[in-house]
């Protein structure tokens, strides 16, 4: 757009973001929520009511600042986690051990704190192409060996996935702050995606029943023929 990057200040992305989140939909977020996002008051009694009672409406600012519009079903997929469908515990365990063996003090680590690890991880992994292209040679990610190997490791990017709701597995993270709008639009993809499979089930279904039959080939109705041909009675 002819605009240098140095112009901007962190009040231009932080206002850029707030308008994004506000004009995306008629649905937007709660004012309260964009306040506190932006680090704007809400006035004294505003900020002691409702500062820590509307988690739902972070999260949904939290989405809108991704970049993804609330008015298409993509707005519900899944941060970047580590998918064990087909490895199960064991790559649970390679994951866990690979991770403990860079952070030299994770087994002290709070739960929630190495969890939050294992999802920056999958978050290298699953984006190593776009790091390996873009990433500075001086970044201080690509400095640190160790961490540079794991995440190019491939077993590691093959796990690292995102998700939709209706391509969800067991090892899905549980999905926060998506608007009913939104839902509205993954239940109308569930329903196509299972009215596409029930197609497809009753075509397999109806070839195999008309094969049966031997509609369509020289064989139709013979049994039926050699039946009534073998009651005959001849004199």
């Amino acid at each position: 757009m002819g605009v240098e990057k140095n112009t901007h200040s962190t009040h231009s992305c932080r206002k850029g973001a707030i308008t994004v989140v506000s004009i995306g939909c008629t649905v937007s977020p709660p004012i309260a929520s964009i306040c506190l996002r932006a680090g704007w008051t809400l006035g004294t009694t505003k900020d002691w009511c409702i500062h820590y009672n509307n988690k739902a409406g972070d999260q949904f600012c939290g989405r809108c600042v991704t970049g993804i519009s609330s008015l298409k079903k993509e707005f519900a997929t899944s941060p970047v986690y580590c998918d064990f469908t087909k490895s199960k515990q064991m790559g649970r365990i390679r994951v866990k051990k690979t991770l403990e063996d860079y952070f030299l003090n994770a087994n002290e680590m709070q739960p929630h704190v190495f969890e939050l690890i294992r999802y920056l991880f999958a978050a290298l992994c699953f984006h190593f192409d776009f790091l390996e292209e873009k990433l500075p040679k001086e970044s201080k990610l690509r400095a640190y060996h160790p961490l540079c190997n794991a995440i190019s490791n491939f077993e590691f990017r093959t796990e690292a996935k995102i998700a939709y709701p209706w391509t969800a597995t067991e090892y899905t993270p549980q999905q926060s702050g998506i608007p009913f709008h939104s839902m509205l639009l993954v239940e109308i993809e569930k329903l196509k995606k299972a009215l596409s499979e029930q197609t497809t089930t009753i075509i397999n279904s109806l070839k195999e029943e008309l094969d049966n039959c031997s509609i369509g080939g020289t064989e139709y109705r013979t049994n039926e023929i050699l039946m009534e041909v073998s009651t005959i009675v001849y004199f």
